[in-house]
């Protein structure tokens, strides 16, 4: 299966409007692995909390 070819932004408009949605993507994926980063502290937190002390 072939990809059809992507249409280049040709106005400058076009451009800036393409950068926002690479960039709005961006930021979703980051508070995505930031959230993932968060929770897997939180777990590890947990674990030490449990583990007996010597």
């Amino acid at each position: 299966m072939v990809r059809p070819k992507k249409k280049e932004p040709t106005t400058e408009l076009e451009k800036l409007q393409l950068e926002v949605y690479k960039l709005r993507a961006e930021n979703e994926l980051l508070k995505k692995v930031k959230a993932l980063v968060q929770a897997r502290e939180a777990r590890e937190r947990m674990i030490r909390l449990k583990s007996p002390k010597k």
